[in-house]
């Protein structure tokens, strides 16, 4: 599932830590011509650090919960 899908459906509740707040603002959606796609910044000053941080997790959680 995607971090995006699980946000959206209430698979996956994000505190209300304003530091996700302001990481998650400071995102865009980059499609590549296949249909992946990526978070970039929306401006080179912006941080995004605390989105990459939870979309690793996310990535590790699952990869956890397979191999269990």
């Amino acid at each position: 599932m995607s971090f995006e899908l699980a946000v959206r459906t209430g698979k996956l509740i994000m505190n209300d830590n304003p530091i996700n707040a302001y990481c998650i603002e400071n995102a865009v959606l980059d499609t590549d011509r296949i249909g992946n796609t990526k978070p970039m910044k929306r401006q080179e000053s912006r941080k995004i650090d605390g989105l990459i941080t939870a979309l690793m997790s996310l990535k590790l959680f699952h990869e956890l919960k397979i191999k269990k």
